[in-house]
């Protein structure tokens, strides 16, 4: 089931983001919010481990 998020933006567009949506793992969200931006998924280290 889709969660209804009222207000979905939370950042402002000028600024790195402070908080970020947390996805299920279909990639939906789950309405928690949480710190910081999202993790990328398609960005590695130089080791090869997602960063």
């Amino acid at each position: 089931m889709a969660v209804v998020i009222e207000n979905p933006i939370i950042n402002s567009p000028f600024a790195k983001p402070a908080w970020h949506w947390e996805l299920d793992e279909q990639g939906q969200p789950t309405g928690e919010l949480l710190p910081g931006s999202p993790p990328d998924p398609d960005r590695l280290s130089i080791t090869g481990h997602p960063v």
